[in-house]
């Protein structure tokens, strides 16, 4: 099989989705693959208008996985990422807020108990962390300290998810050091670069 560069990937995938009209069973399936293209596409030129694409494809999924789908959770990450990508780009805080507000809501439709809950902590507390830097609210922090806090209970030594915990927990507890100043938070951010 050839692969096909991303310009052309997204032609076909644009196609696919033309040829899933609205109701046809395969439509959400041939628009996450359209997402995935125009990511890739973005990630490689910086195209303002893939990320657009990419942002409304996430959000017609979105539509046709509702409340209530087993799926539907996966596609409100997918759109929180595809906005936190695109605040990233533009620096509109309307995009930062939908995504915090989205991994929330991911976060609990993912429970305790649920297999993707500490990496849903973990997306909310990067989201906040990104939030965090632009208004400078020790809550915020405090909420971003928690969150990696109780993700790394569910990720024991050996899990390949901790060491990726522990880095993201030391830079907010030293992030919080330079706030307040509190030895503490240097002492538990050295502790996590040891365990690193």
């Amino acid at each position: 099989m050839v692969d096909l560069d991303p310009a052309a990937m997204i032609t076909s995938r644009r196609e696919a989705v033309a040829l899933c009209p609205p109701g046809h069973p395969n439509r959400c399936g041939s628009l996450i693959n359209l997402a995935s293209a125009l990511l890739t596409h973005f990630e490689q030129l910086s195209r303002m208008e893939d990320m657009e694409d990419m942002v409304s494809s996430y959000r017609e999924v979105l539509t046709l996985r509702p409340p209530g789908r087993p799926d539907h959770s996966n596609s409100l990450n997918n759109l929180a990422n595809a906005l936190l990508t695109r605040f990233g780009e533009l620096g509109r805080m309307e995009d930062l807020e939908d995504a915090i507000s989205s991994h929330r809501e991911v976060l609990a439709l993912r429970p305790p108990g649920h297999p993707d809950h500490s990496n849903s902590l973990n997306n909310l507390a990067n989201a906040l962390s990104i939030c965090f830097k632009h208004l400078g609210r020790m809550e915020i922090l405090e909420d971003v300290i928690s969150s990696y806090r109780e993700a790394l209970t569910l990720c024991p030594p050996g899990h390949p998810n901790r060491s990726r915990l522990l880095m993201n927990l030391a830079i907010a507890l030293l992030t919080r050091l330079e706030q307040l100043g509190k030895i503490e938070d240097l002492e538990d951010a050295i502790l996590s670069h040891r365990e690193v």
